[in-house]
């Protein structure tokens, strides 16, 4: 997604103070901060291991994210409008998601190929998903987006 359709909802300083969301707190990212962006403001760079879309843009960093909202290493709390589907429906940090990860990965086996192994966990997301049409569906074929 386009980064542009982010929106800044908060300003990164506070009477003068970084603020901290959701006990995240503003840090400086290793690497090249002289940089200086149109504003005078100091530009926080990354180490260069990833190969980005835009070779000559700084990115924000993420540390963390609550619903809608993204917290950055500059201390900004940002609306992220960039989010696939789940992050739009569940948001960042939802606890009963990140809880059924957890149990899920604890089990030693997070993920398998429906093409070769069957799954308590994949039998009862297709019979949720079958319940919820009410019977007019009577079997799934799962599929990622990525």
């Amino acid at each position: 997604m386009a980064p542009s359709a982010v929106l800044e909802v908060a300003i990164h300083e506070q009477r003068g103070q970084p603020i901290s969301t959701n006990g995240i707190k503003p840090v400086k990212v290793e690497g090249d901060t002289n940089a200086r962006n149109g504003n005078n403001k100091e530009v926080l760079k990354r180490p260069n291991f990833l190969l980005d879309r835009h070779l000559r843009k700084e990115y924000p960093v993420v540390l963390g994210g609550k619903g809608n909202y993204l917290f950055t290493a500059d201390g900004r709390r940002v609306f992220d409008a960039t989010g696939g589907a789940a992050v739009s429906c569940l948001g960042y940090g939802n606890e009963r998601v990140i809880e059924a990860v957890h149990n899920l990965m604890k089990t030693g086996v997070p993920y398998l190929a429906s093409m070769m192994w069957g799954n308590k966990v994949v039998d009862d997301l297709c019979q949720e998903l079958i319940t919820g049409t009410e019977g007019k569906m009577s079997r799934v074929y799962l599929t990622g987006s990525g």
